[in-house]
C-alpha cells in the first residue's frame, strides 16, 4: 500500500507452499520499504509510509511474536541498514524544497530509540551503503531525492549522539556530502548505490548516467618497465605493469588503460612520462562548511628512466642476453656454449651494464664447476679377504699359563661415485617499482573523501626530451 495513513499488514509466508502463516495489521501507513533482517538481534527491520521505523520478531514456526515500532517524523520508504546494533533509515522532511528538513535517523537497537538525525539537503529514499572501518565506525552512505543528487555519508558507532565531521549550510547542521553531480549529471536519484572491491561507488540518478565515485589517485606505480630502449623506436610497454595507488589504501591496475607515444625515440630521451588521465571531476571538502563541487581532477603521471642506445649497440646487448637466456638446463655438455656467452658480455666493453641476465651467466658457471667437481658418494663398498690383507699377533703373559691372541680385520676398501644434479638457469628481470599491499583504509570498501568522478579514464605512456 502506498498511503502514508492507510493501515498495512506484513506476512510471514511458508518458504515451500507459498502459502500464509501468519499476518500482522498494525502497521501504520504503506509500506515501500524491503525488510532487513539482523541475526545479532534475530529481528526484521522496516519502515513506513505512515513515518515508523519497526522491528519485527517470529517464533520458530513463522508466527509474530511482537511488533515495536518508533516514530521518525516523517515518510520513509528507506530500507534500514543495520550495522553493529544501530539502524539507519532516510526520513522525509516538510516538503520538496532544499532542507526541509529531510534527515538521516539513525537508531539504536539496544535502547530503540533514535540516537540523532543528521539533515540532508533531499529525501534519501533509497537504503544505505554500510560499511565498518577498522576503527570501529560504521560509514553509511546515501543518494538523496534533491536537485543534485548528493551522496551524503554518516559516520556512527555506539554511543555517538551528535553528527560526526557534520557541515553547516544555512545554518543547519547537516550530514557530511562525499559527492555531487554537476551539470549535466546532476538529477534526481532514487537509485541504491553498490561498491566494488576498490571502494569505487557506483549509482544512477535521473540524468540517464551511470556514474562511478572512487577514491583519489595518489601515486603511480610501475612494473616491469624496460629501461633500455632502442634509437629510433618508440617505447616498449609490451610488458609494462601500471598501478594506481588510491587514497583510501587500494592498489589498482590500470595496465588496460595504456596508451603508447609511437614517437621515435632518440639518444636525448632519457625517461618517458606515464600519465593516468582518470577522472573528471570531484567535490572539495571545507571543514565545517558546504563542498566546493565540480573541481576538476588533474592528470596524475610518474616517470620511467630509460637509456636509449644507438641501434648497433642496442642489438649487441640483446644478442648477449639472446645467448645468455638460450643456456636452458646447465649440465658438463653445457660448457662451450657458457664460455661463448662469457665471451661475448666481455667485449661489450662499457655496454655490460645494460645487460639485464647477466646473473643468468654467473650462476651458470658457478653450476658449471659444481658439476666438475667429484663428490662423495652415499654408497660404499667393502672388500675384505684373507688373500689380501691379514694379520695376527700372539700376546704372551709373564705367566706361562695364561695366553690370548687376537686378529685384526682387513682394512676396507672404498668407491665413490659422482651424483650430482643439474640446476636450472635463472634469469634478471628489470623492476622499475612497487608498492605495498594496499589496505582499505577508513572505508574497507567505501571511499570516505577526496573522491574523483570515474566515468572515463585513460593513461598515457609520453616522452619527454632533455
Amino acid at each position: 500500500m502506498a498511503n502514508t495513513t492507510d493501515p498495512a499488514r506484513i506476512v510471514t509466508l511458508d518458504k515451500n507452499s507459498g502459502s500464509v502463516i501468519d499476518t500482522e495489521y498494525t502497521v501504520g501507513g504503506g509500506v515501500r520499504s524491503t525488510i532487513s533482517y539482523d541475526k545479532d538481534t534475530d529481528a526484521y527491520y522496516f519502515t513506513s509510509n505512515g513515518g515508523y521505523f519497526y522491528k519485527a520478531t517470529i517464533d520458530d514456526e513463522g508466527n509474530f511474536t511482537k511488533l515495536d515500532s518508533i516514530a521518525l517524523g516523517g515518510a520513509s520508504t528507506s530500507t534500514p541498514t543495520v550495522l553493529n546494533g544501530r539502524a539507519y533509515v532516510g526520513v522525509n522532511g516538510s516538503g520538496w524544497g532544499d532542507y526541509k528538513g529531510s534527515v538521516i535517523a539513525v537508531i539504536d537497537l539496544d535502547s530503540f530509540e533514535i540516537a540523532y538525525k543528521a539533515e540532508t539537503k533531499g529525501y534519501p529514499q533509497t537504503s544505505g551503503l554500510g560499511v565498518v572501518n577498522e576503527n570501529g565506525y560504521n560509514y553509511v552512505y546515501f543518494s538523496e531525492n534533491a536537485s543534485a543528487g548528493a551522496i551524503r555519508y554518516v559516520k556512527d558507532k555506539k554511543g555517538v549522539t551528535e553528527v560526526l565531521d557534520a557541515q553547516i549550510v544555512n545554518g543547519k547542521k547537516t550530514a557530511p556530502s562525499l559527492f555531487t553531480p554537476t551539470g549535466a549529471q546532476a538529477q534526481y536519484a532514487i537509485a541504491d548505490l553498490v561498491a566494488d572491491e576498490n571502494g569505487t561507488i557506483y549509482f544512477k540518478n535521473d540524468s540517464g548516467y551511470i556514474m562511478a565515485v572512487g577514491s583519489e589517485v595518489e601515486k603511480l606505480v610501475t612494473e616491469n618497465a624496460k629501461t633500455v630502449c632502442k634509437e629510433g623506436e618508440a617505447y616498449d610497454a609490451s610488458d609494462l605493469k601500471v598501478y594506481a595507488v588510491l587514497k583510501n589504501g587500494v592498489k589498482k591496475d590500470v595496465t588496460d588503460y595504456v596508451t603508447i607515444d609511437d614517437t621515435a625515440l632518440t639518444a636525448d630521451d632519457d625517461f618517458v612520462t606515464v600519465t593516468y588521465k582518470y577522472g573528471m571531476y570531484r567535490d572539495k571538502t571545507k571543514e565545517g562548511a558546504a563542498n566546493t563541487t565540480g573541481v576538476a581532477v588533474s592528470p596524475v603521471e610518474t616517470t620511467i628512466n630509460v637509456t636509449v642506445l644507438a641501434a648497433e649497440d642496442y642489438d649487441s646487448v640483446k644478442a648477449v642476453e639472446k645467448l645468455i637466456s638460450d643456456l636452458g638446463e646447465i649440465t658438463l655438455d653445457s660448457e662451450n656454449d657458457i664460455k661463448a656467452a662469457r665471451v661475448a658480455y666481455d667485449a661489450l666493453g662499457d655496454l655490460k651494464e645494460y645487460v639485464g641476465n647477466v646473473d643468468a651467466l654467473t650462476a651458470a658457471e658457478e653450476k658449471l664447476e659444481e658439476l666438475k667437481t667429484p663428490s662423495s658418494s652415499s654408497e660404499a663398498e667393502s672388500s675384505v679377504s684373507s688373500s689380501d690383507v691379514s694379520s695376527e699377533s700372539t700376546v704372551s703373559s709373564a705367566n706361562s699359563e695364561d695366553t690370548s691372541s687376537a686378529t685384526s680385520s682387513a682394512a676396507e676398501s672404498v668407491i665413490s661415485a659422482d651424483t650430482s644434479k643439474a640446476a636450472d638457469s635463472s634469469s634478471k628481470t628489470a623492476n622499475n617499482a612497487g608498492a605495498a599491499n594496499p589496505n582499505t583504509g577508513a572505508t574497507a570498501g567505501v571511499c570516505v573523501a577526496g573522491l574523483a568522478l570515474l566515468i572515463s579514464g585513460a593513461l598515457t605512456v609520453s616522452r619527454k626530451r632533455k
